[in-house]
């Protein structure tokens, strides 16, 4: 191989590294609190990504997401917790809630309308 094939080749490996980190990489965590009616509250902005990616939970305690939707793109247009049965449309600039119960311990997916934007509320035991 010569010098140019080298280079494409770790190019596009590079160029695969860089969309596995992006779609599935390590998320940041979200600061969660409990509210006075009971519930663990997370603050959720959705703009070019989902923040925060990661959402770690308590068992069985009931749980609100605060979900401020800025990306203008359709894909943001709702969110959903398919495990759950819970979709929520999200108008833009506006805080939506969305209620939970409490969960059982795993791994639960948020999803935009078009699964295109991602995070995980992860239940600890």
């Amino acid at each position: 191989m010569d010098g140019t094939a080298i280079a494409v080749v770790v190019g596009s490996a590079f160029a695969a590294l860089f969309v596995l980190w992006f779609f599935f990489g390590a998320r940041d965590e979200a600061p969660v609190r409990l509210s006075e009616a009971g519930f663990q509250e997370v603050d959720v902005t959705i703009e070019g990504t989902l923040r925060p990616g990661r959402i770690a939970l308590r068992r069985d305690v009931p749980v609100r997401l605060r979900v401020l939707r800025l990306e203008r793109g359709a894909a943001a247009a709702e969110l959903s917790v398919e495990a759950l049965g819970v979709r929520r449309e999200l108008p833009l600039g506006r805080v939506v809630e969305i209620d939970l119960p409490g969960l059982a311990p795993g791994s639960y997916d948020l999803v935009c309308g078009l699964s295109m934007l991602r995070g995980k509320l992860v239940v600890k035991g």
